[in-house]
């Protein structure tokens, strides 16, 4: 009789604990995933997938136990923490990058040590995936956290956008801004917030809303500070959850 090989599954707490959520699967704040095969690997390296841009997709709705979750439902946060799990689980906890430092040009190599990366997450009062800020003008702005769908539909909103030839940066703040506020003071309707947004939100009440969602997000923590190595200059930096992060500059290298 033939062997199958044994595997452990993960479990997976989720940056938001589930307190954006009213499916119940979601709202427990864990999601559990089986450690990747190379079947996954084949997943990975699929250049569809990665043209697609459906590759993440691929390899979580291929990992994740419970077939009944759908991904698309997740606050990008908690889709990051899954990757960030997967990653450790199929490649360890040691990632390479190279930091190129801004003041001298130099170029380091540093290992990031994925098990210490930390979570921003929902405090005890956030309940359900709606909030609401009063800026210094008075005017009350009620906005939902983008899930994982909503932001890619807004990358592909982007991507036509840059065909057009207008910057994305340019529309990104009022595209994220259409998105996700779901009332202006007593206004409800979408049309007509899309139109009030297109007039225009004085910069420093668009900053308000946009901090009062950067404090309201969970996440994972992908901030890297670094010495540069040549110089001595301070660097602050991010690290990508992109393609390499898994294949192939996430592989480790001999020391």
């Amino acid at each position: 009789m033939s062997e199958a090989l044994n595997f452990t599954s993960l479990i997976v707490a989720l940056p938001s604990n589930g307190r954006l959520y009213d499916n119940p699967k979601l709202a427990k704040g864990e999601i559990e995933l089986r450690y990747g095969t190379t079947h996954d690997e084949d997943i990975i390296t699929n250049q569809q997938y990665i043209a697609r841009g459906i590759v993440f997709d691929k390899l979580i709705e291929s990992l994740i136990i419970d077939k009944e979750i759908n991904i698309n439902d997740l606050v990008m946060g908690d889709m990051n923490a899954l990757l960030l799990s997967s990653r450790r689980a199929m490649y360890g906890d040691k990632y390479n990058v190279k930091i190129t430092c801004p003041n001298c040009k130099n170029s380091d190599a540093v290992v990031i040590d994925l098990k210490s990366v930390e979570y921003f997450e929902c405090g005890d009062e956030i309940v359900g995936n709606s909030f609401e800020i009063t800026t210094d003008f008075g005017n009350v702005f009620k906005y939902h956290l983008l899930t994982y769908t909503e932001e890619k539909d807004l990358e592909e909103q982007q991507k036509r956008l840059k065909k057009l030839k207008i910057s994305k940066d340019e529309q990104n703040i009022t595209l994220r801004l259409k998105s996700c506020i779901n009332a202006i003071n007593d206004t409800t309707n979408k049309g007509e917030i899309i139109r009030m947004i297109e007039q225009g939100i004085p910069s420093i009440e668009s900053l308000q809303i946009r901090n009062h969602m950067l404090n309201n997000m969970p996440d994972i923590d992908t901030s890297i500070e670094h010495i540069c190595k040549e110089c001595g200059f301070s660097i602050d930096t991010k690290f990508g959850i992109d393609i390499d992060f898994f294949w192939p500059a996430g592989r480790t290298t001999r020391d």
